[in-house]
């Protein structure tokens, strides 16, 4: 009969938030648990804790004796339980709003580095990093092979304290990818970490961690098609200030945005490669061909009879060859187009040539049909078509 009263109770009671704050409702439990100042986490840095320790305390208490109580002092507590739980999905739906503001950071900055190249937006996506999730310095790196090869530092100006011997390390460094290290293990796993003590974990390697005085960091493997290509490493030097749940859930959506983007660039940029060698390919193709095309002008003309050259003047349509006897398929599509009104510019956009083939195949055009211009070479395909 408790259980069902509580949960109608809830109901009713969840909707008025509590009115004497996170530290002043801690300590109502408290009271009514029988139980002052003994157990609770410290709201201040385990809020949900405390709220969780609070609430289970009090439902034991109600629960253990609820005759030693009177009426009103019961529908405290139940009250009470109703405004811890309000408290805790305040706290969530905050926390869910702070990701969801999280992630348009982390979008907006990724979305910064589209337009860039491959190489150039791999330097810069440690910056965009630090200023989208607030952190003191950020570094990215590269796995090739069995080797981690740490690439950009960028380092914020609150953060520059023993700079120097951190670049100097960063610069040039190779560091063997052992079966022990943390980062084998994202390799492996490809999963984000954060390292909450890094000089004690025997996980890390430790001449980083020394050259660059980190207390805690969080670091994410960068994955493009479905293999680690890099990391991401960040922290905050101010100790007040340490890396948190929070900032591993940002480090690991910039890094699984940037991994998609840079996979998208370099394919980007092959393509563009490729199709430069196309069209280049084409281009010398095209070349060849009308120099063919010009070489075999040049022979039938050097074997004609001496007065099989063109004439100047219609001789009528008996003596005249007819176009489809001596033209081929392609000069007859030029002849059209010709008769069309197209330019040579024109007809080579339409039949996907060089213009200077169009230009190859008009010469021919005039010297099969024995006819001294463009106009002439019309007027022939007009008279024929009219039969």
């Amino acid at each position: 009969m408790l259980h069902s009263v509580t949960r109608g109770t809830l109901r009713t009671a969840a909707l008025r938030p509590p009115g004497d704050g996170l530290a002043g409702l801690l300590g109502r439990a408290a009271d009514l648990a029988l139980a002052p100042g003994a157990g609770f986490p410290d709201p201040a840095h385990e809020p949900d804790d405390a709220l969780a320790a609070a609430r289970a305390a009090l439902e034991e208490r109600i629960a253990g004796n609820p005759g030693a109580w009177g009426a009103t002092t019961l529908l405290s507590a139940i009250e009470l339980l109703a405004e811890l739980d309000a408290a805790q999905e305040a706290r969530e739906l905050d926390a869910q709003r702070k990701r969801i503001a999280d992630l348009r950071r982390v979008r907006t900055a990724v979305d910064a580095l589209r337009d860039l190249p491959a190489a150039e937006a791999v330097d810069r996506a440690p910056v965009e990093l630090a200023a989208a999730c607030d952190f003191g310095r950020s570094m990215v790196s590269s796995v090739v092979g069995s080797m981690w090869l740490p690439g950009r530092l960028h380092i914020s100006e609150d953060s520059a304290d023993h700079a120097d011997a951190f670049l100097d390390f960063v610069r040039g460094a190779r560091i063997p990818l052992r079966h022990t290290l943390l980062e084998t293990e994202l390799v492996r796993r490809r999963m984000p970490a954060l390292v909450e003590d890094p000089i004690d974990d025997g996980r890390t390697f430790k001449d980083i961690i020394r050259a660059s005085r980190t207390a805690a960091y969080v670091v994410a493997p960068i994955t493009a098609r479905d293999r680690v290509i890099g990391f991401l490493h960040a922290d905050r030097l101010e100790r007040r200030r340490r890396v948190t749940d929070a900032d591993l859930d940002r480090i690991a959506a910039f890094a699984s945005a940037f991994g998609l983007l840079h996979e998208q660039q370099v394919l980007r940029e092959r393509l563009g490669v490729q199709r430069r060698r196309f069209r280049g390919a084409l281009a010398e193709t095209e070349a060849a061909l009308e120099r063919l095309e010009q070489a075999r002008l040049e022979l039938d003309e050097s074997l004609a009879p001496p007065g099989d050259a063109p004439v100047a003047r219609d001789r009528g349509p008996k003596a005249l060859p007819r176009i489809a006897s001596v033209l081929t398929v392609r000069e007859r599509e030029v002849l059209a187009l010709l008769a069309d009104g197209r330019t040579n510019a024109g007809i080579a956009q339409e039949l996907v040539i060089a213009e200077g083939t169009v230009k190859a195949h008009v010469k021919s055009i005039l010297r099969k049909l024995r006819v001294p211009s463009r106009a002439a070479a019309v007027a022939r395909y007009a008279r024929q078509a009219q039969r």
